[in-house]
Parts: C-alpha cells; structure tokens; sequence
C-alpha cells in the first residue's frame, strides 16, 4: 500500500477507547517496549477476533474460493455467493469465517443441508456436522448488502463510487486494513491464503469489470443488460487483495520479456480520455520490472500476468490488477523525490508490492512492516540500478527525513492492529533498518545475494517476524536479534556519542552507544580528508581509536550509512 508522503494527516488516527478483554488468552507476550508504544489503544473483542488464529480457523485451511459479485452501482448495492473449498486440518464441528456485520448472510450450504450460524462482530461461527481431520470439502456462502463506504481510500478501506471526468460511473474497492470480509465472505486472516481463485463480477452490460490475474471471459448474464466478467487466479492470494473495478474503460496491451523465459502480459485498463496518454507514460514499467527481476528474479506471475488499472483513488497492490491514480504524473502527484527523477512512483511502489506484499505477504497485520519495508527499500534499489550507487542514497536521504522515531516499527499480534498513531516508520523507517544492514554486512554481493534468497525462500508463502528474522540472521552468518530489537521493537533511535581528544599529533577517538540494548554493536564508517574510510567498532561501552596528524573537524561521520542519531560530546 502508498503512505500519505505528502499527506500525513491523512495516516493520523481518530481512535474510540472502548474496553478489552481475552488479552491474556489472545495477544502473546510482547517487549515491554512495544506494550507501552502501543498502549494507547483498547484493543477489544472483535479485535481478537478478527486478529487471532483461533482453533476455529486453525481447523481448516482454504484451498480455493469460487466469488460470484453482482456489482449494482445505482443501489450501491452487491449480493453473491462465495463457493469455499478447504481441507480439515483437524476434526471439527464448527470453524469460523468473516463478514462485516453490515452485511447479509443469505445462507450457507454444506452438502445440501443449510448450516446454523452465529455471529459476533464481523466473525461467523458456522456449525457443521462432525468433519474428520483430511477431509476436502466445500461450502456456498450467499451475501448481500452495501459495503460501508470508503471515506479516504485507499487509506480507509470500502467501496468507491465515484464518477469519471465524463460523467460515467467508476467503482471501485480497497480494503487492506479492515480486510476483504468488508465486502464478501471468507476466512479472513492474512496467515491463510487460497492457493487459487475464480472472481466472476456482474456488471451492467456498458461497463468493464476487472479483477485480479488472468481473464477468462465475457458473457451475457441472466438478467437482460448485464454482463459477467469472469477472472482466474493461478497464484496464492491474500483476501484483502481481492478486488474489482468497473467502468467505461479502454484498453491496450503491452509485453515484457521476463529473465525466467516468459513473455509477460501487460494489460492496461483506462479512462477513455487517458488512452493516448497512457500509451506513453506506462512505458516505464518495463523499466521497473527489469531492475526488480535484476535483484529478485522474475516476475511472480507470469500466467496471471500484469495490469495497471486507472482508480478513484490514488493506489493500492492488488494483485495483478495494481490500482493506479497518479494522474500520469512523474513522482508523488507531479512531486518528484528529486529533481532528476521523473518515474511513477505509484507504478514503482505498488509494483514493488508484487514481489514483497503479494509474492511473499506477512501473516499478521502487525508485520505488516515486512511487505512495507521491503517494498519501500525497493525503491532506492530501482533508483541505484538505473541511476547509480550516489542518487540511491540521496533518494534514501529524502526518506530519511520522513521518519519519526515515534512507535517501533513491528506492531502488535493477534490483534488485528493497523492503527499506528502516526506517521509512516514501517515504510521509511523499514526501509532505512534494510538500509543500515547493508552497511553492517558491508559487502554488496553478499547483500544481494542475502536479498535474493529471502525472496525465494518465501515467494507464494505468508510469513511473519518469528520466520524471516532468523532467516536473515543465517544468511548473515551471526545473530542479529540485538540489530533487530533495537530497529524494530523500540521507537527512539539509538544515539552515538563520540569526544575526541588531541596529544601532540595523536587524535584518540573515545566513543559508545547509548540508547541500546547491552549488547548492541554497530559499527560506524567515518570518513578521513584523503577520502579512506575508518570503521569505529562501537558498542555501548567506551572504546577508542588512534589518528595519527588530524583535527576532530576533518572527520566526517559517514550518518548516510546508518541510522541512528549521533553527537559529537566536547
């Protein structure tokens, strides 16, 4: 998902206190640093609900969803039906799936037979006749209602009816943080995916409906002047990047030829008045794909293959189907991050998306700073890849200056959290952590081959931090769990304090950490006149380094290769 870069009081909360129970049973353990970063919210029931894993999910795993939609823009209305396949990963005799409680459930079929249900918040416990564990079956969920109304998407979640520039119906949905239980039926939790789905939206016959992967076909429906407009999608999917989009849409078609062999689809889908314009503008995502498949390999789905959809709001990484509402602009709305780069950033960002974000998902809403700050840092790899090592890190400059150091970047489990209290620290701050860790391996090959096979170790797969962090300490070659503490669980940067002290022609250097856990060990990069490069091995106890015919004033402290506040102490 985009930050509100320019925009930030759009990611500033309004929050209702509101009483919480289960957290002993629900929410694991937590640092006693993030529990006091994060405790100003009452998380409440329906939080646990909605976030935890429960044995009523954990009984069955989705195999596969079967969404019909009919999409009715003049109601502001869609009713459906959603066909689950699953596997009983246990015995049982009632599970639980998700629906906002402003929307209907028409029935649910099992076999024949129309299932009890209760329901609690926006979770719907559905009792079955007794399923032995390995059983595959499926079930028909029907639905209806009116999704609530999106109020700043894609930075609130819910249905967009908006109207083009011509007068004509564009609608939309986005739904990351409330989920995709805002709209249609499913077991909604990011750490169970279906391995495959079929969407089929029903739309007026005027319009163009589009959804995510590949598309099937278009036929009459039932109901004169309708059309059904039917999807597959070949790859693992969260739910939440289940989308659709209907409107009086052109399209064109390009192709890229991916490093893994495949020619890939490049589906454009646009406003009539926009269909010139962006003949040329979306050029560049040839440009985007070839430097992430330069460090990531090739693109994540190719039989899907990949499309730019024109949106009612400014951007969003549904898979295969990316939301786009740049206005064909250069940069942020026609804000360039610096003056010589004139790339989309919401084709470079949300693409980003499809290796970490889509490809390879967090589990948990509270890690949801993996997808975010890979994705971010995929940025500065696109600008160092064509535009060289120097504009990277003045990119990674402006970044920096979006951090806010307020809550750790890691946010809460089990508890359906996305309510940072502001800013956007698991982007930029995310992005600066991978950063800062380039600079402690201190050996680009290895960065990139570290980067590479996290990717490819968990490519189609969710994961969360308890997965991917001892993954990069291995691939590291030591722990880094005093790197990641300090960078992810704590909100305050660490700060290096450095006193330099003159003795004829001797500079000693005296220096620590402070701010740290005991055990961390960054070490620092200082620059000397003749332009070598000294490294100060600090940690949070005094150490010192000897120059020999230098003054204090012509050392420079390399602070674009780490973050961290630093001070000079006299």
């Amino acid at each position: 998902m985009i930050r509100g870069l320019l925009n930030k009081q759009l990611f500033t909360a309004l929050y209702l206190t509101v009483s919480f129970s289960l957290v002993a049973a629900l929410n694991p353990a937590q640092s006693s640093a993030q529990e006091t970063a994060f405790d100003y919210i009452d998380f409440t029931r329906c939080d646990s609900l909605k976030g935890w894993m429960s044995p009523l999910r954990l009984a069955y795993t989705v195999d596969y969803y079967d969404l019909r939609v009919q999409i009715c823009e003049q109601e502001k209305t869609i009713s459906g039906t959603n066909e689950i396949q699953f596997t009983a990963a246990d015995s049982f005799d009632k599970i639980q799936i998700d629906l906002h409680e402003n929307m209907e459930i028409d029935s649910i079929v099992f076999q024949e037979d129309h299932l009890e249900y209760s329901r609690e918040c926006s979770a719907v416990f559905v009792r079955f006749p007794k399923v032995m564990k390995g059983y595959k079956g499926r079930f028909l969920v029907g639905f209806s209602g009116s999704p609530v109304v999106a109020s700043t998407p894609p930075w609130s979640g819910g249905a967009v009816w908006a109207r083009d520039t011509g007068g004509d119906p564009l609608f939309a949905i986005t739904c990351q943080s409330e989920g995709a239980s805002l709209w249609w039926p499913c077991k909604d939790h990011l750490y169970d995916q279906a391995d495959s789905m079929l969407i089929t939206l029903t739309v007026r016959e005027e319009y163009v409906a589009i959804s995510n992967g590949s598309f099937v076909k278009k036929q009459e429906a039932e109901m004169p002047g309708w059309k059904e407009w039917t999807w597959k999608v070949n790859y693992p999917i969260s739910n939440y990047n289940v989308t659709y989009y209907a409107g009086t849409y052109k399209h064109h078609r390009d192709w890229f030829f991916s490093i893994g062999g495949d020619s890939i689809v490049l589906d454009y889908y646009v406003l009539p008045e926009n269909y010139e314009i962006s003949k040329t503008h979306f050029k560049q995502v040839h440009d985007v794909l070839e430097a992430f498949e330069y460090y990531f390999g090739p693109y994540p789905y190719p039989k899907d293959g990949y499309k730019l959809v024109e949106s009612p709001y400014l951007g969003m990484e549904h898979q295969t189907a990316i939301a786009y509402g740049n206005l064909y602009r250069p940069g942020y709305l026609g804000r360039r991050t610096l003056p010589e780069l004139d790339f989309d950033y919401i084709i470079l960002h949300e693409t980003a998306h499809e290796y970490f974000g889509n490809s390879v998902s967090c589990t948990d809403l509270g890690d949801m700073w993996i997808q975010e700050s890979f994705a971010t840092y995929m940025e500065a790899l696109f600008v160092e890849y064509h535009h060289g090592k120097t504009t990277a890190e003045e990119y990674l400059g402006v970044q920096r200056h979006q951090i806010l150091n307020v809550q750790p970047v890691a946010g809460p489990l089990n508890l359906n959290f996305h309510r940072y209290r502001i800013g956007n620290d698991q982007y930029f701050k995310g992005s600066w952590v991978l950063h800062t860790l380039r600079h402690y391996i201190n050996d680009d090959q290895k960065w990139w081959r570290m980067l590479n096979a996290i990717y490819n170790r968990f490519a189609y797969q969710t994961v969360d931090r308890h997965e991917l962090l001892p993954l990069i300490s291995t691939l590291a070659g030591e722990d880094l769990d005093w790197f990641f503490h300090q960078y992810l669980h704590r909100g305050p940067l660490p700060n290096f304090e450095i006193e330099a002290k003159t003795t004829g022609e001797e500079l000693l250097l005296r220096f620590r950490w402070t701010n740290v856990r005991s055990d961390f060990r960054l070490p620092v990069k200082v620059e000397l006149p003749d332009g070598s490069i000294e490294l100060l091995h600090a940690t949070s106890e005094y150490n010192t380094h000897l120059l020999n015919d230098l003054d204090w004033r012509d050392i420079r402290i390399m602070s674009e290769t780490f973050l961290a506040d630093w001070e000079w102490v006299h």
